[in-house]
């Protein structure tokens, strides 16, 4: 055999033995002891290359210990990083990750009833791939820093859950340059996540789509590009005592279809509506939603919704907002407190309705309630208050230079003042 053709043979074999090794020592073995059979072999006849003769004794011994010590090497080498020690455990087991900064370029492969505890000062780095893409049952991750470095055009995400998972997320801090921050999907998927950061990416923070149903807990998401929560597709989480702030667009949307809770939130300072409801039905329970740039809850078109004691506050165009710029928004609102927004405090549009029940409306700088065009709905046992020289109400029949039917706004038992204009 030539020299050229020993040296990269050597190289080669030794590739394989290092990746199979990693996998198996008994593997290893084998290919070992094949591997010494191979250089004491007379005679070469696969590849159709010439043989010049056999190995001595002294040349064998050399080319065997190269290969030898770069299969242990790579064998070590896997068995030290992250994925390796990850990759050989079995449910019930606990892994305390040394703190520093793990650089990966395949997702960790967390296996059921695996937990993975960081101690609060482990930072995971992928590169062209998800930190944890898993369907892993009874699996927990536990303060650990997950982050996806890339371009936005890269479309990866940092975390992926779905197949059913009900994988466990405790104090993590997540972000994204590339992709969304969270995504989850599919039937029977409900992973919880609990007391995690949520932050910084370009695109959404946590997208829940297809049916997925998780628990979010005391969890902050904030600064997005798109939306920093959304709920597409029959999903149909829970997010409860969550912080949701900082977005580019929407604090949370909820469209086609979706169902889904948001419970004792505080949503804030988004550009456009601190919450988005539109051809579907969520509950929204003892939320603030405050000082966001366009509505504080805004129901557009097929949205329906049960919104309820919530406080809606500082709102740049309304509290809110039921049909602005589309059709068919019919919400029920009961028992919240909707003051201090720039201009009015419920602005209901053309073709739109819903119910409001027990609701405080009141020093909202444009108005308390303005009613535009042909709209229906009910106001019941609301006290509503205008500000200043702005009145409590305001029904207007032209919009947009049309003028429309009389508005079959019922009012029941209302406190207004001063008297609608």
């Amino acid at each position: 055999i030539n020299a050229e053709y020993g040296k990269h043979e050597g190289s080669t074999m030794g590739g394989v033995l290092g990746t199979v090794a990693a996998d198996s020592p008994i593997g290893f073995a084998v290919l070992a002891v094949a591997m010494t059979v191979f250089l004491y072999s007379s005679t070469i006849v696969d590849y159709g290359l010439q043989s010049s003769g056999p190995l001595d004794l002294k040349q064998a011994m050399v080319l065997w210990l190269l290969v030898f010590g770069a299969t242990v090497s790579h064998w070590f080498a896997e068995r030290r990083s992250l994925r390796g020690q990850i990759r050989g455990t079995a449910a019930g087991d606990v892994i305390r990750v040394a703190s520093g900064t793990y650089v990966v370029t395949e997702s960790l492969p967390i296996g059921d009833g695996v937990t993975v505890d960081g101690g609060g000062e482990v930072v995971i780095r992928a590169k062209g791939v998800p930190v944890l893409e898993t369907m892993a049952k009874g699996a927990t991750l536990r303060n650990l820093t997950l982050e996806v470095l890339g371009r936005t055009e890269d479309d990866i995400d940092c975390v992926i859950i779905g197949g059913g998972s009900d994988v466990v997320l405790e104090n993590c801090k997540i972000s994204c340059t590339s992709g969304d921050a969270v995504r989850i999907f599919g039937e029977s998927t409900r992973p919880t996540l609990k007391d995690c950061v949520i932050t910084h990416g370009r695109q959404q923070g946590v997208m829940v789509s297809d049916g997925a149903s998780p628990v979010l807990h005391k969890c902050t998401i904030s600064e997005f590009t798109g939306p920093c929560v959304m709920v597409i597709h029959d999903a149909d989480p829970t997010f409860r005592d969550c912080t949701i702030h900082g977005s580019d667009k929407e604090g949370v949307v909820f469209h086609e279809q979706a169902k889904g809770q948001l419970l004792g939130c505080h949503i804030h300072s988004n550009r456009l509506s601190g919450v988005m409801i539109s051809a579907c039905d969520p509950k929204v329970d003892r939320c603030r939603v405050l000082n966001c740039g366009f509505g504080g809850i805004t129901v557009r078109r097929g949205g329906r919704g049960r919104i309820s004691r919530c406080e809606l506050k500082r709102n740049k165009v309304g509290g809110m907002l039921v049909g602005v710029l589309s059709e068919g928004a019919e919400p029920v609102v009961e028992q919240c407190q909707i003051s201090q927004n720039s201009q009015w405090g419920v602005v209901v549009h053309s073709a739109a309705g819903g119910t409001f029940e027990r609701c405080r409306i009141e020093e909202n700088g444009g108005g308390g309630i303005q009613v535009q065009g042909a709209t229906y709905g009910c106001f019941r046992d609301c006290t509503v208050h205008g500000r200043n020289s702005s009145p409590a109400m305001e029904v207007r029949t032209r919009v947009r230079d049309q003028v429309h039917s009389t508005s079959k706004v019922e009012f029941e038992h209302c406190v207004v003042d001063p008297p609608m204009k």
